[in-house]
């Protein structure tokens, strides 16, 4: 299979060279190449079909409108939560991204929204904030064959008391597990890559992670009541018991962590552009990809039909999580 040559086709696929790469697009690369290169052609599916994922992104995506608002330490008001709310949804219905899970997402974005700042606003004025929810654009040098830009968004950085420098990293969660994230920061592919990021763009060794996670209720939706009346009683648990919702915790890595994290995204990323330079070839699928912690894998039905009915194609490639 040849990758098409630039200025060639309808639909402008990803270039290396031009957009970089992101931990999500090595993610999915290490997940399946046949949904990374789905991805690369800029195939998106009409409304996410993963229930877990629509939540995460909304609340997700609330915060950051948030955070680029307020001051912080800062007390979110009813009209704001609100606001941001309405104003995201407005967007998803015009850019064709509504599903199913759309409207209880929302809801649970707007009753966690006002609770969560109103718990952490004595905590965050006494941070030293470095940046908020920034995009970071670095040239990579951790494999010299080839040259293109680590890109991404940070949630937040900050300067710890000691002045190291601090990745913020906000989750949702089910189930939180505080002892596995640590555990497992050493080798988490997407604080990991942050991490040497910072370390890039700013010449010194991060301290580590600030694990920031917000708790999805375990609270259901009664017969008997409404989406707005479900949300109002959530947003009432977690202001009276917010911390059966918000947790952070902070995570060190050290200096020898990062250097073998960078010896296997060195690996990786021979692996990828070597890849993509052949064409996407050698290519496989990976089959335990198609039904995932979050479901079935998006591409799922494409792959099964080789239809791309139901599914919207960019015409440039542009990276989701960068606004795209």
């Amino acid at each position: 299979m040849a990758w098409p040559a630039e200025g060639t086709v309808k639909h402008e696929p990803f270039r290396l060279w031009r957009d970089g790469v992101t931990q999500g697009l090595l993610a999915d690369f290490l997940e399946c190449r046949q949904k990374c290169m789905y991805r690369m052609m800029g195939f998106e599916p009409a409304g996410e079909t993963s229930k877990a994922l629509v939540v995460g992104s909304a609340i997700h995506d609330a915060l950051e409108k948030a955070r680029r608002r307020l001051r912080p330490g800062a007390v979110l008001s009813d009209g704001e939560a609100e606001g941001i709310v309405s104003a995201l949804e407005v967007v998803e219905a015009a850019e064709g991204r509504v599903t199913e899970h759309s409207a209880y997402a929302w809801t649970l974005a707007w009753a966690l929204l006002q609770p969560y700042f109103q718990f952490y606003c004595v905590d965050d004025r006494k941070i030293e904030w470095v940046e908020l929810e920034g995009e970071f654009c670095v040239e990579q040098d951790v494999f010299p064959y080839a040259n293109f830009c680590f890109r991404g968004k940070f949630d937040g950085v900050f300067r710890s008391r000691g002045s190291k420098l601090w990745l913020l990293e906000t989750k949702t969660r089910s189930i939180v597990d505080g002892e596995g994230l640590s555990e497992s920061v050493g080798f988490n592919h997407q604080v990991m890559f942050y991490l040497n990021a910072l370390k890039m763009m700013s010449g010194e060794m991060p301290g580590g992670v600030l694990y920031d996670v917000i708790k999805k209720p375990a609270l259901r939706v009664k017969k008997s009541e409404t989406l707005q009346e479900f949300g109002c009683r959530v947003r009432r648990d977690a202001t009276e018991n917010p911390d059966k919702y918000f947790f952070r915790f902070e995570v060190p890595v050290d200096a020898g962590a990062m250097a073998i994290y960078r010896l296997e995204l060195r690996g990786l990323l021979e692996d990828f552009v070597l890849w993509y330079e052949e064409g996407c070839w050698p290519h496989y699928r990976r089959t335990a990809a198609c039904l995932g912690k979050f479901g079935r894998c998006k591409y799922l039905r494409m792959c099964d039909t080789g239809s791309s009915d139901g599914y919207t194609r960019k015409k440039q490639f542009k990276y989701e999580e960068l606004g795209g």
